[in-house]
């Protein structure tokens, strides 16, 4: 079953959409009572569950975020305490679980087209608005590959064999992140091949 969240969705402006899940990630971090947040965090689930969605897709549309949210989580916690880590981890929950229902509903133009319209108003100040645009848009759109890269390395631990360990589990998300890492560097480099400097050289 593909990542769709309900209907209605599709039939919004991505600008709308996108101006949504802006004001969001801007009100988030001024709400600290961990009620609301674990309200917010638990929003996209329901949206999913309303919609009639298995458990099982629920995990595959918001696998990437529950991970990330789980690794600020104990980093937070180690670093503060539970409840700043677990504000912080809901947090990033609820950003990303809206962010993906945004991006499972929005073409890739029209996502692009929005989000350089409304980057142009930052270009008085030296940012390119088309080059940034499309590093957003890549970024958003390769989120769901995080799912699918964590799988294929588990699957090439367990073909190795040998028990699972807290030592195997952290090998495991280490060869995760190094792999995020070398796909955001793979964006940048298609963004330079694109010759995107050059285009925003001739628009001006």
């Amino acid at each position: 079953m593909l990542c769709r969240p309900p209907a209605f969705f599709f039939n919004l402006a991505p600008s709308i959409k996108l101006a949504a899940l802006f004001a969001l990630s801007f009100i988030l971090f001024f709400i600290d009572n961990i009620v609301i947040l674990a309200g917010l965090a638990a929003a996209p689930i329901i949206i999913y569950r309303l919609a009639g969605f298995s458990v099982g897709s629920l995990g595959r549309c918001l696998f990437p975020a529950a991970i990330l949210a789980l690794l600020l989580f104990l980093f937070q916690f180690f670093a503060t305490d539970f409840a700043a880590a677990g504000r912080a981890a809901l947090r990033l929950f609820a950003l990303l679980g809206f962010a993906a229902a945004v991006t499972a509903t929005t073409a890739n133009s029209a996502l692009l087209a929005a989000l350089e319209r409304a980057l142009r108003v930052l270009a008085p100040f030296g940012l390119k608005p088309r080059q940034t645009a499309l590093a957003l848009a890549l970024t958003l759109r390769f989120m769901p590959l995080t799912r699918q890269i964590w799988h294929d390395i588990r699957a090439a631990q367990q073909a190795r064999g040998g028990a699972q360990s807290l030592a195997r589990l952290g090998l495991l998300i280490s060869l995760w992140l190094s792999r995020l890492v070398t796909m955001q560097e793979d964006i940048a480099q298609a963004i330079e091949a694109r010759g995107f400097d050059d285009e925003e050289r001739e628009d001006s």
